[in-house]
């Protein structure tokens, strides 16, 4: 369990762009809408398709919103499943196929999948409406009480899917990770800049993983997954992968940058800080400068690439 993990972004295109290239969310826009630039973007299923994995991406949405497909498609993922690929008596809720339809597709498709595989599933269950084929566990009508219902659905989806997969005989050579593509203002409900919005899970487990029960304290955010992996599987660290550090090395500078649309934060150990773009100024500095300072090139850093790509 990776217990100070943030999500770079608010949205689920940034996630995705941090998840699977390493790279940040940027402030009032969006890599993932500009293909130009994507096509300079290092991907992690690329590396792992030079690899020898077979790749490929599960979702019960339309692949086309936000200009996934493109991305995707750029990303290295051989084989693309959407609400396209579902039967049609399926697509019943406002963003497509419910959960514990497109989890049972996920173990089909990795019950057939050549080895080694890497797979990608992304849910839609927990989003607004909140529509769930799921008898009502936490009662109420307020959005609070909707959404935490819509998780709870998504989560034993999700733990059915974990029992029989440790069924199967590829578990015993499989890592699956859980995390989030962003976080949510419930269900305490939180002010856009503030760092419990960013904050998120990420969980390793699976038949692979031999050390178990282990707590990692180091912050960190969606962008060092990337590096994280590659050095869990040998593959060294990959420095077009320039934002992402390796989590689990013996030595890291532990911190995490989320952004949001006007803003970013920086949280570690020991600082904290909000920076407002229109105010031009810290709305929260806590901590040494000196770590302060440093969130603050991360961000200048981070519009150098992002404007030259």
């Amino acid at each position: 369990m990776f217990e100070n993990f943030y999500a770079s972004g608010d949205r689920t295109d940034k996630g995705l762009v941090s998840l699977l290239s390493g790279y940040p969310a940027q402030p009032r826009s969006s890599i993932i809408k500009y293909p130009e630039k994507t096509q300079h973007l290092p991907y992690l299923p690329r590396v792992l398709q030079k690899s020898g994995y077979h790749t490929s991406f599960v979702y019960g949405g339309n692949i086309g919103f936000a200009n996934m497909e493109s991305y995707l498609t750029q990303a290295g993922f051989a084989n693309i499943t959407d609400v396209n690929d579902f039967n049609s008596d399926l697509d019943n809720s406002k963003w497509g196929i419910a959960d514990h339809y497109v989890f049972q597709q996920l173990l089909n498709e990795s019950d057939s999948a050549a080895k080694p595989f890497f797979k990608v599933m992304l849910s839609l269950s927990s989003h607004e409406p909140f529509e769930v084929p799921m008898e009502t566990i936490i009662k109420g009508n307020d959005e609070a009480s909707l959404y935490l219902n819509a998780c709870y659905y998504t989560d034993k989806s999700l733990g059915e899917f974990i029992r029989q997969a440790k069924r199967k005989p590829w578990w015993n050579n499989t890592l699956v990770i859980i995390t989030a593509d962003h976080g949510h203002r419930f269900p305490n409900p939180q002010e856009l800049k503030e760092k419990e919005r960013f904050k998120i899970p990420m969980l390793w487990l699976g038949g692979a993983i031999n050390q178990i029960d282990s707590r990692i304290k180091n912050f960190g955010s969606q962008t060092d997954l990337a590096n994280t992996l590659f050095d869990q599987l040998k593959l060294g660290s990959h420095s077009d992968f320039l934002f992402s550090r390796n989590l689990l090395a013996d030595s890291v500078n532990s911190f995490a940058i989320y952004v949001f649309n006007n803003g970013y934060g920086y949280v570690s150990d020991h600082a904290e800080s909000i920076y407002d773009f229109d105010m031009n100024n810290f709305l929260k500095e806590k901590g040494s400068k000196t770590e302060l300072t440093s969130g603050k090139a991360y961000i200048q850093k981070l519009f150098y690439d992002y404007n030259k790509k």
